[in-house]
């Protein structure tokens, strides 16, 4: 019962958050007016620079990176059976 009760209280106050957050976004929406021509213009801008730097720069340095690990993955498995040999030949002397 008591479980049921602090159920019923969470969601009211959940629903009483979610009202209010609505509330605010829309007065913040109408507070802000309408969006100029010349901002959006930013945003379409700067999202094709957020594409240029992934073609550009991004990606190359992903692909090198890659080449990388796929070079230090085999190192690794050799140092790790170097490793474990060399720790059973210190268990047998």
């Amino acid at each position: 019962m008591i479980r049921d009760m602090m159920l019923s209280r969470l969601g009211a106050n959940m629903k009483k958050s979610y009202a209010a957050a609505a509330t605010g976004t829309l007065l913040l929406v109408l507070a802000c007016g309408p969006i100029s021509a010349r901002d959006a213009q930013g945003v379409l801008d700067t999202g094709r620079e957020i594409q240029r730097l992934q073609q550009e720069e991004i990606s190359p340095r992903l692909n090198a990176i890659a080449e990388l690990r796929e070079e230090i993955e085999p190192l690794e498995a050799r140092l790790r059976t170097i490793e474990k040999e060399a720790r059973e030949i210190e268990r047998e002397s």
